[in-house]
């Protein structure tokens, strides 16, 4: 049976997530239209529209998406590609060093990796921003709603980058 302590809890979870949820919006609509052009890339590196969805949710860092195709389009061998993606990405190493003073010390691991999977940038900053200490289903609702468009824009960048003239290909 649940106690009154556990109602409240769910309730204080649902009202973060879809904070997290109407928050998340914009930067995903901004991360639709940035991650177009790393579609480009992807694209010249030979990654299927598939393969580009994939490594954007797994990855949702620009500077470390970009490196990684450009690393591939080259032939780099897996060891250089994953090298040069963790120094793209090390500054999410601070991020999430900043965000866990702001957890609850009973945060359960499981919470902690998850929000440190789901640290960008603008995630950061909304996230920081945020008095008192951090509900991890904020940082979830804030996650889905800007991964998804990451993704389809990565996508759609290579969907596009097969279908447009070389010209603007080499714009993008």
């Amino acid at each position: 049976m649940k106690t009154n302590q556990d109602v409240i809890q769910s309730l204080e979870n649902k009202t973060a997530f879809r904070a997290g949820l109407k928050n998340g919006i914009p930067i995903g609509l901004g991360y639709l239209a940035v991650s177009f052009s790393l579609g480009i890339a992807a694209k010249t590196a030979g990654l299927t529209p598939l393969q580009g969805f994939v490594v954007s949710l797994l990855c949702m860092a620009s500077a470390g998406e970009y490196v990684g195709f450009l690393s591939i389009a080259a032939g780099a061998a897996y060891v250089e590609i994953a090298i040069a993606t963790l120094v793209a990405n090390a500054r999410y190493l601070l991020m999430s060093t900043a965000l866990s003073q702001r957890m609850k010390p009973e945060l359960s691991i499981k919470h902690r990796i998850l929000m440190a999977f789901g640290i960008t940038d603008e995630l950061f900053g909304i996230a920081i921003a945020r008095p008192g200490t951090l509900n991890p289903y904020y940082s979830y609702g804030a996650f889905i709603t800007s991964a998804f468009p990451w993704a389809l824009g990565t996508s759609l960048g290579i969907i596009a980058g097969n279908l447009l003239p070389l010209r603007l290909v080499s714009a993008f």
